[in-house]
């Protein structure tokens, strides 16, 4: 939902884009973890990976 912003601006301009989306956990008290910890330990792990796959399949 956040991203659709920017897919329609992007969309206008004809600019490429990607956009990449981690669910995390439920957003409050019944959450498993915190949400910082998940940024640290599980979401910025997978975007790394994400993103080193992603540039190593762009052809300049």
């Amino acid at each position: 939902m956040e991203g659709s912003v920017l897919v329609q601006v992007c969309f206008e301009y004809n600019i490429p884009f990607v956009i990449i989306c981690t669910i995390s956990d439920d957003a409050n008290e019944n959450s498993v973890i915190d949400f910082n910890e998940f940024i640290s330990q599980v979401a910025s792990k997978f975007s790394l990976y994400i993103i080193k796959k992603f540039i190593k399949q762009l052809r300049f």
